[in-house]
């Protein structure tokens, strides 16, 4: 632009353009006059190296997360934000001659911020199981991808052979157009979940990136690994009875009980018609409570907690109504142990269904594959068998490998469910492991 400029000054006066001028400016701005982008580096230079993308292992995919999702952020800061409230009413000097119902509002901030610890050791177990069923469900798509491969390559070869020794000497009698259209209609079938394993592969990444706190436009790649081989020994009541002892949520419920138990000495404290409670000066919801479904997946809803920011009325009012609210927050903590316990039981029984579906699988798998191999070398060397058998052959053996390997992932998912259903209580080696805990 400046070069334009000033070869512009010197054609206003009608002056001649110095000789460099003449020299420079078409190499600048090409033959048509247009200033042309100039390169950052020489055209025959060395260009810069892309950045790899980086692989992640499971155990680099739980560090990530714990450092970067922003759930877990908030669970931290909600921590900070108690234990601040905590302390700024321990900091209050003389403050029992000004508030008679201090001890019970410091006590009740006591209460506070151990279900906020509560609420981010469970958040940090759910972020943990989250990352690590989305890691298996990349895993799964993949070999689920194997799979369609390799049957797309043994379909396409029974096709083939079958043209090929279509109406010749030693085909098998059930040899016909009909069948061949058959086996190719099959192939079809087989390449439309080979695109849907793809598609599948791509959305389990989507998932992982949002588990692990990354942002979309973020590449990676996981790393080469194997669903986990069946856990045997699970017992249902210990599941049971670590869930009711370790769950961050048994225990938010509980604080949120005592919280309402203080509230009534709260109020008995003060004289004032109108009163703040405990929840003017904290956040008594900080978990969502999830509701009830009555469909076909049948899942009861929880109780919500009660706690309005103010009391208004006569003592004597206040406290029958702090009487009555403690009592109904009493009975959310019961709900959140049976709802607790159920969620435990389920999780169990989910992983006692894929454990037992893969013990059935796998010598039917084998049955299958020795049967295979069998029929496909006198398919093409001597003739004389089915030509019906060694198709629906091919097809069982797709059939069965994809069943197994959708039960292996069912129970690797069922291991991190039990996880974190029972607070990190009950160790399958997979996300307490893999995230450096003991």
């Amino acid at each position: 632009m400046i070069l334009q400029h000033v070869h512009g000054w010197f054609v206003a006066r009608r002056w001649p353009p110095p000789f460099a001028l003449t020299l420079i400016i078409p190499v600048i701005l090409g033959s048509n006059g247009a200033a042309q982008p100039v390169s950052p580096t020489a055209p025959n230079g060395p260009a810069f190296p892309e950045k790899p993308i980086p692989v992640y292992t499971l155990d680099d995919c739980l560090a990530i997360g714990r450092s970067q999702q922003p759930t877990l952020q908030a669970a931290q800061a909600s921590l900070a934000a108690a234990q601040t409230a905590e302390r700024g009413l321990n900091e209050i000097r003389f403050g029992q001659i000004l508030a008679r119902d201090l001890p019970a509002r410091r006590q009740q901030a006591a209460h506070g911020v151990a279900a906020a610890a509560a609420n981010l050791c469970q958040v940090e177990r759910d972020v943990d199981c989250s990352i690590a069923r989305m890691f298996y469900s990349v895993i799964y798509a993949r070999e689920q991808k194997k799979v369609t491969t390799q049957i797309v390559n043994l379909l396409s070869a029974v096709e083939k052979n079958g043209r090929t020794m279509l109406g010749k000497e030693g085909a098998p009698p059930d040899l016909n157009p009909l069948a061949v259209e058959k086996a190719h209609l099959y192939l079809l079938k087989t390449q439309e979940r080979d695109a849907e394993a793809d598609a599948g592969l791509q959305r389990a990444l989507a998932g992982l990136r949002e588990a692990m706190g990354l942002c979309p436009d973020v590449s990676f790649a996981v790393a080469e690994a194997r669903l986990p081989e069946p856990l045997a020994g699970v017992s249902k009541q210990q599941i049971i009875c670590m869930a009711l002892s370790q769950r961050g949520e048994i225990e938010q419920a509980n604080n949120a009980a005592a919280i309402s138990e203080l509230e009534i000495e709260a109020q008995q404290k003060s004289r004032f018609v109108k009163r703040p409670t405990a929840a003017a000066g904290g956040d008594m919801h900080a978990r969502p409570i999830p509701t009830g479904s009555f469909g076909e997946d049948y899942k009861p809803g929880a109780i919500g907690i009660d706690f309005p920011t103010l009391f208004v009325g006569p003592r004597s009012t206040r406290v029958e109504r702090a009487n009555d609210l403690a009592a109904r927050n009493s009975a959310t903590a019961d709900k959140t142990r049976n709802l607790i316990a159920l969620e435990a039981e389920d999780a169990y029984l989910r992983w006692e269904e894929a454990f037992t579906k893969i013990g059935k699988l796998r010598p039917n798998l084998a049955n299958a594959d020795s049967l295979s191999q069998k029929l496909n070398p006198r398919l093409v060397e001597e003739g004389g068998v089915s030509y019906r058998d060694i198709l629906e052959t091919q097809v069982l053996i797709a059939q069965f490998r994809a069943e197994l390997n959708e039960a292996l992932y069912r129970h690797a998912v069922a291991l991190t469910e039990l996880e974190r259903v029972t607070g990190g209580g009950f160790a399958a080696g997979i996300t307490i492991k893999a995230a450096g805990k003991p």
